[in-house]
């Protein structure tokens, strides 16, 4: 009896979604002219891909603290072996300081960066 719930889930979930898209763009494809049809196409591959970035940025950007001002991403390299609980990701990250944030840096001793993480992050200083 599982079986069959699990086949019909699958068909509901991964089948069903690609055929009403397929059907769909067959459908478009022969109502609107070549040029409106692509402009489609471009939409559909290309708004999931931006809002994917966009989530991604977000992601990379969360680790800094807003006081450092970083708007940017200079170098990421990560990996990630398994899933789940017992998957393993290991990544580095380097972002620019502003010339500014990195002048004052030099004045201030390592303990104040404290103060610039959010509360519950893990502090690596001191």
């Amino acid at each position: 009896m599982t079986t069959v719930i699990v086949a019909i889930v699958l068909i509901l979930v991964i089948v069903a979604p690609i055929w009403l898209l397929g059907t769909g763009l067959l459908y478009a494809s022969a109502k609107l002219k070549t040029p409106y049809f692509l402009l489609l196409l471009a939409g559909l591959i290309l708004l999931p891909y931006g809002g994917y970035k966009a989530l991604e940025y977000r992601w990379q950007m969360q680790a800094v603290p807003d006081a450092l001002h970083v708007t940017s991403l200079s170098y990421s390299n990560e990996e990630s072996w398994g899933f789940g609980p017992g998957g393993n990701e290991a990544g580095f990250r380097a972002y620019p300081l502003p010339d500014e944030v990195a002048a004052s840096v030099k004045v201030v001793d390592a303990s104040s960066f404290k103060l610039l993480m959010p509360l519950g992050a893990p502090c690596l200083v001191g």
